[in-house]
């Protein structure tokens, strides 16, 4: 397995940091791509360079402003917004998008479930998917907990979508974290064989009043038995998603947690 670490562009320290702790790449905020200004993405860039890093996924893909489901909908400005971030963020590596976005794929009040779903698979097929292929980058699906959001809610009803969607840079992502939430297990993510192609892994549960930490303690979860089932699966590549009150130390200890997973 490959691990990734996620966080902003901020400060390229960080990527020194994730480096020394032994990850294998980073995954940023898609808005990044977007939003930065040539200079804060030219320092990130140097840091990456100078690390033998690439930021080969993103996270966070559509923003609210953009919804995808309604009257909002606008397909002229969502390509936009995507072409424009990939055509910026491909240079530094990157190849994966998790869709999560909670906001853009909200069901707007009166819209029928049915509709809804039609409408988010024209979307992904029409824009997002033809988009994203024309830069090699794949979609990942992420699946959120029920209480987080309405639609998408577990590994099952993201591969029905992905499959829906019929595109071969559409697949499939599972978060530990939204996986606890949901009651899901291993064995749901090794049923997703073929669909399945990232992962994010945390402590999903916080004692400090976050939704779920870095996983810097190997014996508060099974890590392994997520990380197993990810690789059962087909998939290579896990990143952490979750907060911190100390990057550079939770980063150095998530590090050793997960280089000391031992994986069939």
């Amino acid at each position: 397995m490959r691990y990734g670490v996620c966080f902003g562009t901020d400060d390229p320290k960080k990527v020194t940091a994730a480096k020394a702790a032994g990850f294998d790449y980073i995954e940023c905020g898609f808005a990044s791509f977007v939003n930065d200004s040539d200079e804060r993405l030219g320092t990130f860039r140097r840091a990456l360079e100078e690390n033998g890093m690439l930021n080969e996924a993103a996270n966070c893909f559509i923003p609210g402003e953009l919804p995808l489901l309604g009257d909002g909908f606008d397909p002229v400005a969502l390509r936009a917004y995507v072409e424009k971030g990939l055509a910026r963020g491909t240079p530094l590596g990157l190849k994966k998008i998790a869709f999560g976005s909670s906001y853009a794929r909200r069901i707007p009040a009166g819209m029928l479930y049915t509709d809804a779903a039609r409408a988010l698979t024209k979307a992904i097929a029409e824009v997002l998917a033809p988009a994203c292929a024309q830069y090699g980058v794949t979609i990942v699906i992420e699946p959120l907990n029920k209480l987080e959001c309405r639609t998408l809610n577990t590994l099952r009803e993201g591969a029905l979508l992905a499959a829906a969607v019929n595109r071969d840079n559409v697949k499939l992502l599972a978060d530990l974290y939204h996986m606890e939430q949901n009651g899901e297990t291993g064995e749901d993510v090794r049923l997703m064989k073929g669909v399945l192609a990232h992962g994010h892994i945390s402590q999903p549960f916080s004692n400090r009043g976050m939704k779920r930490e870095f996983p810097t303690d190997p014996a508060a979860f099974d890590y392994a038995g997520f990380v197993q089932a990810l690789a059962d699966a087909g998939v290579e590549t896990c990143s952490i998603e979750a907060a911190t009150v100390d990057f550079f130390a939770d980063v150095a200890a998530a590090g050793k947690v997960l280089k000391s997973l031992t994986i069939r």
